[in-house]
């Protein structure tokens, strides 16, 4: 190894930034199974047969038709190829290199004199992720709309200074479009950033501030335009049917305090807590990642140190600085600010829109924060190197190791995560495996009720869908899409979260009106074939009321 390495050099940045990705998630490609929604879609993709009968299985409701295209395709690569996987986590990987990737240039780009700081933000991206859903096929969404969106804001920079203005230009409303009416709209939150990198190279520049606003303004007009059409769209076509009022706007949600404690906990590595609690199920191969990444990062670390940025009042203010002040603490505010603007309104947006950020699915919701969270803590990391061992005589080890042993958590955390996944997975794989034991056939056009619970951290045993698409596809995915959703399921958790009903009104009912995403579902709990699972062990009808006696829906046993 060269006795230094250069962080100004892009391509070395990048290396590192691959280098880190492969410890933390190259295990992604072990999995072959999808989650959550990913079942849903899926259910879709199998049970309509054409595009137009997929959007309106949600999409067209939720005014999301753009992402609904892009997912019938996707998804249609699981019914009609064998590459679905190898797309899906090609893209996730293609998201976790190309994201961090693009903060290192957008703050080298702004910031030239910061180069150490820019590679350390870019691998804090990798190491120390808000986002815990990458096998959650649909939450491609989130990912590719805040790589598309911070390409177009480094794309606008460059426009203030490219020879071809109106091809850089092109490009950057090209994939800030791409970002907002494909995959999430929600990346209209990242807009105060390019603001103000518009603004900041005019300032650079030495406008005044008329003159500085007026620029500004005329730089930024294409991309308002491109927001507003969106922002009246929006706000003109309601989203309805089973999605209606999903989004509600809520002018107080400040005042949830509970929704802000979970976000803030997140922020200081909740899930870190969440998956000591499951240890039992981690891999011998995360804590060998782990230590990998630990001892690579001491090998880097004192060649990092030796470049640590030496900050000049004269590469970055236009103006003097007074003799009193300090250089460094001052030049750092614009690159708060620049962070600030990429975390805080992402956040907001979410959580004035009811889609507080928590820990595990909903984890996703934090994507569009990520990379101003990473600016956070690759700013720790800086200031950790600037007491390190080449800074300061080869006597101060303390920080080092500290800083390189974080780093080594963070790989383990994300290896540990993909562990949780995969442990669903077998279960998964478990029940249905002992369930095609009992019913090697089933009956025309079934219905079952499911009350399963595996223990596992990211069950996939819980919601209908997740239940109806395996079913259908294990046993009658050779039919047309017309038929193929012959059989239907009713869950435990739907009978507990139903709104407007109580568990007990229901059991009593004559039949259970449930509006599902293919349509209106009307079921007859007479008809329930009744499957009870736990820790392997599958009970069905009868033997659920001999085991279970009192068991709340005992009614639908007899």
């Amino acid at each position: 190894m060269n006795k230094r390495i250069d962080p100004a050099n892009a391509a070395t940045a990048f290396l590192l930034i691959t280098l880190f990705v492969a410890l933390s998630y190259a295990r992604l490609w072990t999995i072959r199974d999808g989650i959550w929604d990913d079942n849903c879609w899926l259910l879709s993709a199998y049970a309509t047969e054409n595009l137009g009968q997929f959007l309106e299985t949600g999409f067209a409701e939720l005014r999301r038709v753009g992402y609904g295209i892009f997912l019938y395709f996707f998804f249609g690569l699981h019914r009609d190829s064998d590459y679905f996987y190898a797309v899906w986590h090609s893209l996730n990987l293609l998201t976790q290199i190309g994201t961090p990737w693009l903060i290192y240039l957008l703050v080298r780009s702004l910031f030239p004199a910061y180069s150490l700081y820019a590679v350390l933000s870019a691998l804090a991206f990798v190491i120390f992720p808000l986002d815990f859903t990458l096998p959650y096929a649909s939450g491609i969404s989130h990912r590719m709309a805040l790589l598309l969106n911070l390409l177009s804001i480094y794309l606008t920079h460059r426009t203030l200074t490219a020879e071809k203005k109106w091809l850089t230009l092109t490009a950057a409303l090209l994939t800030a479009g791409l970002g907002y009416y494909v995959f999430m709209e929600a990346a209209i939150a990242l807009e105060p950033a390019r603001i103000f990198a518009i603004a900041y190279h005019h300032y650079l520049r030495g406008h005044r501030l008329g003159t500085l606003t007026r620029s500004t303004a005329v730089r930024y007009l294409p991309f308002f335009l491109l927001c507003l059409s969106l922002v009246f769209y929006k706000l003109g076509v309601k989203s309805h049917g089973i999605y209606a009022d999903i989004y509600r706007f809520n002018p107080l949600f400040m005042l949830q305090w509970w929704d802000i404690a979970k976000a803030l906990a997140h922020f200081a590595f909740l899930q870190w807590w969440v998956l000591l609690r499951h240890l039992q199920d981690v891999s011998v191969v995360s804590y060998i990642l782990g230590i990998v990444a630990f001892g690579v990062s001491l090998l880097l670390y004192r060649h990092l140190a030796d470049n640590h940025d030496q900050v000049s009042a004269v590469t970055i203010s236009p103006t003097p600085l007074p003799a009193e002040s300090n250089p460094a603490q001052r030049t750092m505010r614009p690159i708060i600010l620049f962070g600030a603007l990429l975390f805080l309104p992402s956040i907001l947006i979410h959580h004035a829109f009811s889609q507080p950020i928590s820990w595990g699915m909903h984890s996703n919701h934090a994507v569009l924060a990520q990379a101003g969270y990473a600016m956070a803590t690759g700013w720790v990391l800086w200031r950790v190197f600037a007491v390190s061992p080449g800074r300061r005589g080869g006597h101060s080890w303390g920080p080092s190791l500290l800083v390189c042993a974080w780093i080594g958590l963070g790989v383990f955390f994300s290896n540990a995560n993909i562990d949780m996944y995969r442990k669903s997975w077998e279960e998964q794989s478990r029940f249905w495996t002992i369930f095609m034991q009992r019913f090697p056939t089933l009956p025309e056009h079934a219905t079952f009720f499911f009350d399963v619970q595996d223990g596992k951290l990211y069950s996939d045993l819980i919601n209908y869908y997740d239940f109806e698409f395996q079913m259908n596809h294990l046993y009658d995915r050779g039919g047309p899409a017309s038929r193929f959703r012959k059989y239907r399921a009713y869950t435990i958790t739907e009978l507990h979260e139903t709104r407007g009903r109580t568990p007990e009104s229901l059991i009593r009912a004559p039949s259970i009106e449930r509006l599902s995403h293919l349509g209106k579902d009307i079921l007859n709990p007479r008809d329930f074939i009744v499957v009870h699972y736990r820790n392997g062990r599958l009970l069905v009808g009868q033997e659920v009321l001999r085991e279970y006696p009192t068991i709340a829906y005992r009614d639908w046993l007899r």
